[in-house]
């Protein structure tokens, strides 16, 4: 999995990263089944993330595997043409994405492994609805503890993008910045009404303040 803080995520740089969000991708239509999958090559295709619990193993398997366990699926549905125009039969697969429990790479944006990590937690969630403790979690900077002027007549801690840099009055700020370094100008304010995959794996290294 690419980190752009990899660093925190595997104990060189504080804080420390224990989270990370990724897009929920919207269902879509006529991309290709992976090769390992039969198919006739024909049907409507579409494919979405999904969560999959841990009794989705009393009725699921993975191309003829066991139940690899909870987590984020990749279910894909082929809706085969029926007689005289009507419904025909229905395929459905799925890859698996991420599964709690299982370690995982952590990659430079070079796409260099540098080290790993115990994917322990995945909940899905509104982007804007980040709490402040989750910002922190996601490896926002707390400048300082020590009195700093955020406005005339105020005083109080800022907190700084791990990326670039940038200070910001609230936790959140911050993460919108991080949140646009990762995915591009005005992306926090593209997305923010979307729904995310949080990612969680214990902490390496110190914690946050």
């Amino acid at each position: 999995m690419i980190f752009a803080q990899w660093e925190q995520v595997i104990g060189l740089k504080e804080p420390p990263k224990g989270q990370t969000r990724r897009p929920v991708k919207p269902k879509r239509h006529d991309k290709p089944l992976p090769k390992r999958f039969d198919s006739t090559g024909y049907g409507d295709v579409t494919c979405e993330d999904v969560f999959l619990p841990a009794d989705a193993g009393d009725f699921y398997e993975l191309g003829g595997t066991p139940f690899p366990g909870p987590g984020v699926y990749v279910e894909w549905t082929i809706r085969y043409p029926g007689e005289l125009g009507g419904e025909g039969d229905v395929d459905v697969f799925y890859a698996a994405k991420y599964i709690i429990g299982r370690t995982y790479a952590v990659q430079r944006p070079d796409k260099k492994t540098v080290g790993q990590f115990l994917l322990t937690g995945i909940r899905r969630e509104r982007l804007g609805d980040i709490s402040e403790e989750d910002c922190l979690a996601e490896g926002v900077v707390q400048v300082s503890r020590v009195s700093i002027t955020v406005a005339p007549g105020m005083k109080g801690t800022m907190y700084g993008c791990p990326v670039c840099g940038k200070r910001a009055r609230l936790p959140g700020g911050a993460y919108a910045c991080l949140w646009n370094d990762c995915y591009g100008k005005g992306a926090w304010d593209r997305m923010k009404d979307d729904d995310v995959w949080v990612l969680e794996w214990p902490l390496v290294g110190g914690s946050n303040g």
